[in-house]
């Protein structure tokens, strides 16, 4: 049998399973779609950030946001280059890790 090459199907049976608490075999469906094309890839990751957001926004939350857009906006402004993406990529994982 070959893996499904869609991504709703991979992203649809990799939430169920998890939902059902078959971790396992959500892991296999999330490691199929590793092997999606990059902009099908890209849907999971919109898919499985859109889970993340808080169902009711906080003013709070939003005013921060706004303040970190116009820090980076004014830090490229003046030329500064950010982290490259290898840098970011690595703070996410070790802040993930310290959880």
């Amino acid at each position: 049998m070959t893996a499904p090459k869609s991504t709703r199907i991979h992203q649809m049976m990799a939430h169920e399973l998890a939902r059902q608490g078959l971790t396992a075999g959500a892991i296999l469906h999330y490691r199929e779609a590793l092997k999606l094309a990059p902009d099908e890839r890209a849907r999971i990751v919109a898919e499985l950030l859109a889970t993340l957001e808080p169902d009711v926004p906080s003013e709070r939350g939003e005013r921060e946001w706004v303040q970190e857009i116009e820090r980076r906006a004014r830090a490229a402004l003046a030329g500064s280059l950010g982290l490259s993406w290898t840098e970011a990529r690595d703070q996410v994982r070790s802040r993930l890790s310290g959880r």
